[in-house]
């Protein structure tokens, strides 16, 4: 049985909100990849990537990233914002900025999006 797949949004109410000084909302997710990792949250500005091998990433790397989830998969110019160790051997989380998504990784993630949510 395969397992489903979502997203949900991780600013519940408007208090939560005004304590949030990101450009963009959250959403969590489950069953999503990139490059690097699997994606615990996301946003059209950026993501949280859960990330093994975490040495080999620093602020300011800039890459091109393929990202994959149900219903789409697309490309987008992404750098490197910030890098946290959280577990052991080298392992941790990385906050990605895009900083290049043309249109057809913008209807990418909006389809990514809608197919999740329904």
């Amino acid at each position: 049985m395969e397992r489903q797949r979502h997203i949900t949004n991780v600013l519940g109410n408007s208090l939560q909100v005004a304590k949030n000084k990101r450009r963009a909302g959250r959403l969590r997710c489950e069953l999503m990849f990139c490059d690097f990792g699997e994606i615990l949250d996301l946003s059209r500005t950026g993501m949280r990537v859960k990330v093994k091998g975490l040495s080999a990433y620093s602020v300011g790397q800039a890459y091109s990233l393929t990202i994959k989830g149900p219903g789409a998969t697309f490309v987008v110019g992404a750098k490197v914002v910030w890098v946290r160790k959280t577990g052991l051997f080298n392992s941790g989380e990385m906050g990605i900025e895009f900083v290049d998504i043309p249109a057809e990784a913008q209807k990418g993630f909006s389809t990514l999006v809608r197919s999740i949510m329904a």
